[in-house]
């Protein structure tokens, strides 16, 4: 006959991400991305050979022009995201130090994700057919519907300034690694500094 109380069910299962010493949990995050980050990165340049927008992207743009542009966005991009946060602060402010795993993820692999999806793929394809200026708000539109699930009108403005300024930069520079570094630069500032 059934059991009135509550049944709680533990998993005590060792899973992939449950190392004890922060740097091989680090180890493992990396390695565990790099199946997901292998298919993205063959879609992607299955893309960009079919609509021809390798060129336009110029990887091999990592220099130092790129490094310095990429930093001073990426230090004015820090700025503007923090002026939501410090005239509405949260109602519960996180006091969590993220440790090396989450550091290395948030500040290499999310960047260059997220530079890839909204202005490799959004923007360039939006503006072979309609042109920059819509483009850069597609891309800007795609970026705050992508910010929807975090319920905060904060994570919204953010979304729309770091997808105006970096379309704005990427339209002005057709250089993907200048917007990559500048989003490295602003997670870092914003992670380590401040927070």
């Amino acid at each position: 006959h059934p059991c009135p109380q509550p049944v709680f069910v533990f998993d005590d299962l060792p899973g992939p991400l449950d190392a004890l010493d922060p740097a091989a949990f680090a180890v493992q995050a990396v390695l565990w991305a790099a199946l997901p980050m292998a298919v993205l990165g063959l879609l992607f340049w299955a893309v960009m050979d079919r609509f021809g927008l390798a060129a336009s992207l110029a990887w091999s743009r990592w220099d130092l022009p790129a490094l310095r542009n990429g930093l001073a966005m990426g230090v004015v991009l820090a700025l503007v995201l923090q002026l939501p946060a410090w005239l509405m602060p949260a109602k519960f402010p996180s006091t969590a130090v993220p440790g090396p795993g989450l550091l290395a993820l948030t500040l290499l692999l999310y960047p260059l994700l997220h530079e890839i999806a909204f202005r490799a793929w959004a923007l360039a394809l939006a503006m072979q057919s309609h042109g920059p200026r819509f483009a850069m708000f597609w891309s800007t539109g795609l970026q705050v519907l992508a910010s929807i699930s975090a319920l905060t009108g904060v994570a919204q403005a953010q979304a729309l300034a770091s997808g105006l300024l970096l379309g704005w930069l990427y339209l002005r520079r057709q250089s993907l690694p200048e917007c990559v570094i500048a989003l490295i630069a602003c997670s870092a500032l914003r992670q380590l500094v401040l927070s």
